[in-house]
């Protein structure tokens, strides 16, 4: 007597082969945009900006209906990328036409110090103004907010030859 059940059923060795080629898959093709995303990026190059230099400090955090999230360290480079946005989208859409990118957005990268940073001089705060000491704190320990980051030598020098025109 045979059941409905045994139709249903599939070996756990198919199952198993179908998940890993549905994932060998999805790691073509990120990787496959992985390789364009570098490949538009080691192309920008002029006297101002080596596109390896964006490469070297971005990622792609994710693409999904069309729009590219990419990661860096920095707000400097943030501003480097804006420049190039229309250059990087039009580069991969020419390089790969079926990934149709329609926008790029990008993300600075949260360094998890600098957040356990800030928590624990909010914590500090709090329970020096709960005990009522003076602003010696502050003066000895200004907040994050009004000290200022410091832009990296290389972001320094391509704004620098930006502002005195030079190519």
């Amino acid at each position: 007597m045979e059941t409905g059940l045994s139709n249903s059923i599939e070996k756990a060795d198919t199952l198993i082969l179908n998940i890993f080629s549905d994932l060998s898959d999805s790691m073509k093709d990120a990787n496959k945009t992985i390789s364009i995303w570098k490949e538009v990026l080691y192309s920008i190059k002029n006297a101002k900006i080596d596109g390896s230099q964006l490469a070297d400090h971005s990622k792609i955090l994710e693409f999904k209906n069309g729009i590219l999230v990419i990661e860096t360290d920095h707000p400097g480079r943030i501003q480097l990328f804006q420049m190039y946005k229309n250059y990087i989208q039009t580069g991969i859409n020419r390089k790969s036409p079926d990934l149709k990118v329609k926008n790029i957005l990008f993300r600075l990268k949260k360094n998890e110090k600098n957040i356990k940073a800030e928590n624990v001089e909010e914590i500090i705060r709090e329970k020096l103004l709960a005990d009522n000491i003076d602003d010696e704190f502050e003066k000895k320990y200004p907040s994050q907010n009004e000290t200022k980051s410091e832009l990296p030598d290389d972001i320094k020098a391509i704004f620098e030859r930006m502002k005195n025109g030079e190519k």
